[in-house]
């Protein structure tokens, strides 16, 4: 995706590592939220950015260099205000609560997830800037609010669409 496009807003929402230096030697825009949300920290980002577009992405993925330009695509293609890509995880430790989360992410399933029920995960979200200005922000709740967000844009005729080709790796462990 063209760099001079791209605006990239990192919000630090209370990280312990070297993110906010690595952060302030790039041309990235770091901000800090000291609310404990990935809901605080969407919305400051989205206060704080000019974009027609934004994606989210979270601090334990990493999206693949055809990322934005694959959403971006999908999203003119359907016409859709919001899209969710492939999240792909990433085992760490054979459990039974990693096997399912795994077995129920595969491609087909994410596409009825997204499309047929409008379940976007904000690790793997893109959508559009009017979207937050007709129907409001993600409201800020424990956990759920981007799935929130995606069914409140389809009630007002707004459905999700999935970018099977945008994808996002994530490492997780679940436990057991």
């Amino acid at each position: 995706y063209p760099s001079e496009l791209v605006q990239i807003v990192v919000v630090d929402n209370g990280s312990t590592d070297r993110t906010c230096d690595i952060v302030e030697a790039s041309s990235a825009t770091l901000l800090r939220e000291t609310r404990r949300s990935a809901y605080w920290a969407r919305n400051l980002a989205i206060e704080n950015s000019d974009s027609t577009w934004i994606a989210f992405t979270d601090a334990d993925c990493i999206a693949e260099p055809q990322w934005l330009e694959r959403l971006h695509r999908r999203a003119h293609e359907t016409d859709a205000w919001i899209v969710g890509g492939l999240t792909k995880y990433e085992i760490l430790r054979d459990s039974m609560g990693n096997r399912l989360l795994y077995e129920t992410h595969l491609p087909e399933q994410l596409r009825a997830t997204i499309e047929r029920h409008h379940c976007v995960a904000g690790g793997n979200m893109f959508v559009k800037r009017s979207a937050f200005e007709s129907f409001g922000l993600f409201r800020v709740i424990r956990s759920g609010s981007d799935i929130e967000l995606s069914q409140r844009l389809a009630t007002n005729g707004h459905p999700s669409a999935f970018a099977e080709n945008a994808i996002v790796h994530h490492q997780c462990d679940l436990g057991d």
